[in-house]
């Protein structure tokens, strides 16, 4: 699952894992046109290598 949600006045893309157990993280600061494009795009993974892993600051939320 990936959410986009606005929190503490920033944005924050989410990736939940459908585990249970998998980990979740929020990228801060990822623009929403990023967003748009990440999910128009025919291969979310490889999107999320090239324009989001490493590019924004991720953090364990759960």
């Amino acid at each position: 699952m990936v959410r986009y949600v606005r929190q503490g006045g920033r944005l924050e893309l989410q990736f939940r894992k459908p585990v249970n157990r998998m980990p979740v993280y929020a990228y801060s600061g990822v623009p929403e046109a990023v967003f748009s494009a990440f999910m128009a795009s025919s291969s979310m993974g490889n999107f999320y290598t090239r324009r989001i892993k490493d590019k924004y600051r991720a953090v364990l939320i759960g």
